[in-house]
């Protein structure tokens, strides 16, 4: 488990953010979401220590790669609440599940060549005439490398924009800067490698 600013200086690492950025635009970025309720179901208050594991981390994770789309973070809290888990067990929707495949891949040190992409067809503008939510989700929002180059090509028949966030290349980086702020802090990543189980 980590405490809030090492999960802030993991988060920043990924985003490139100097102390400057960390300390001001990242930090109200990530304090917004806390406000709009994410990590789902977790409750930080005024002098209250929260320990985050990977479930939260991985929520700010997706969350902000989401907002470098510009995706409004009322928009991001609703995509996460309605695909962090989904329940049906023939799915293979779900974020979270999708997620801890990879980490998996990470700890395992499989599927190093075979990166993992979280597929979204962005609707930003016309949404608001269509009635469609921003993603458009379908049976390829989860797209592994080796199947990719058909696939796209198949999105971009049918429609003229899609985006891409190479979950694998994120999860790498967020899981090797939370080692070692293991290493540097002495708190984390086994303890936090047993919440995946639980």
């Amino acid at each position: 488990m980590w405490k809030y600013a090492q999960v802030e200086r993991a988060l920043a690492a990924l985003h490139e953010a100097d102390p400057t950025a960390q300390k001001g635009p990242l930090r109200g970025r990530i304090k917004h979401l806390q406000r709009l309720g994410i990590p789902l179901g977790l409750q930080p208050g005024r002098g209250k220590s929260i320990d985050y594991g990977y479930d939260e981390v991985f929520q700010f994770a997706i969350c902000l790669e989401l907002a470098e789309f510009g995706v409004d973070p009322v928009t991001i809290k609703s995509i996460l609440e309605e695909n962090w888990i989904i329940d049906e067990p023939e799915t293979d929707l779900g974020i979270r599940k999708n997620i801890y495949d990879v980490l998996s891949d990470i700890t395992e040190d499989i599927n190093k060549n075979n990166d993992l992409y979280f597929v979204i067809i962005p609707d930003l503008m016309s949404n608001t005439w269509t009635g469609r939510r921003f993603a458009s989700f379908t049976k390829f929002q989860w797209l592994r490398r080796e199947n990719s180059y058909n696939i796209i090509q198949n999105f971009l028949d049918r429609r003229p924009r899609l985006a891409l966030i190479n979950m694998s290349g994120v999860i790498r980086s967020l899981f090797y800067t939370l080692v070692q702020e293991e290493k540097t802090h002495g708190l984390g990543s086994q303890a936090a490698m047993e919440n995946i189980e639980g």
